[in-house]
């Protein structure tokens, strides 16, 4: 801050010890600054840089866990009774659950709103999962 000081007020100060009495302060010369400066070691650097890689593959890896969550899914119901939970009996799939409840329309189409409706990678699903399925 006082290299910036006396860069920009430069001229208008008075020089030498003279300006050490006016003033009241003691000041240093650019080069007693440029001497004090701090350098850090390279063990230093090192452990700099390994904090960052760490810090930005948690950011990372965080942010992947939360999309899987389905943290940040836009297929969330909007109003509270638009589902219905369901708890899938042994010898049932998603298939016979959708065409028993479809009444006779395209039963493609509601198995893939389920899938990504509870966030599901493929149609298997284990006896005794509890699923979510849309009224409409």
């Amino acid at each position: 801050m006082v290299l910036l000081f006396e860069q920009v007020f430069e001229k208008s100060l008075p020089r030498g010890s003279e300006a050490r009495e006016t003033v009241g302060v003691k000041t240093m010369s650019k080069k007693t600054l440029q001497s004090k400066k701090v350098k850090r070691s390279r063990r230093a650097n090192i452990r700099l840089a390994r904090f960052l890689v760490v810090l930005s593959l948690t950011t990372v890896f965080g942010a992947g866990f939360a999309m899987q969550a389905g943290a940040g899914s836009k297929d969330l119901p909007t109003k509270a009774g638009s589902y219905v939970t369901v708890t899938l009996a042994p010898g049932e799939t998603l298939w016979s659950l959708a065409k028993a409840l479809n009444n006779g329309g395209d039963v493609r189409e509601l198995v893939d709103t389920i899938i990504k409706v509870n966030g599901l990678t493929s149609s298997d699903i284990a006896a005794g999962s509890k699923i979510r399925v849309p009224l409409n």
